[in-house]
């Protein structure tokens, strides 16, 4: 399955240059991405507010419920070096009840002929599934 993460220009060159390893969602509920990405996929990664500028693949993936806020506190003390998020995104977050963490490998930049079409579909959500778009159904 493709997807795209949109994110931070920051956070995607990092992904790029192999210091982020880690894509962490907390969300407040079983949200897109939660459930949806499995090893294997592809996440294409977009700047926010420009084109689709990179790939990765995913290697493996960690899905969290029924989070507490110390549940989140353990969750920045074991992955907090892959993700490179500052502290202040785990205390943002500290009361999501469901998280995702996604192991990125294989980063690397596209030209922009390689990129997939793209026109973002809920302008609120930083994650789509390329398979919930009607042109990936056609």
């Amino acid at each position: 399955m493709e997807h795209i993460a949109i994110l931070d220009p920051l956070y995607v060159a990092l992904i790029v240059d192999g210091t982020k390893t880690i894509e962490a969602r907390l969300l407040p509920d079983r949200r897109a991405p939660f459930g949806r990405v499995t090893a294997g996929d592809t996440v294409y990664l977009k700047p926010t507010g420009q084109a689709i500028a990179a790939v990765a693949d995913v290697r493996w993936i960690r899905q969290h419920e029924n989070l507490t806020p110390s549940a989140v506190d353990g969750l920045a003390e074991k992955y907090h070096s892959g993700v490179c998020a500052p502290d202040e995104f785990w205390t943002q977050y500290r009361h999501a009840r469901c998280a995702l963490l996604i192991r990125l490998q294989n980063a690397r930049l596209l030209e922009p002929h390689e990129a997939p079409a793209f026109t973002k579909r809920n302008r609120r959500s930083s994650w789509e599934c390329l398979c919930d778009t009607p042109s990936a159904a056609a």
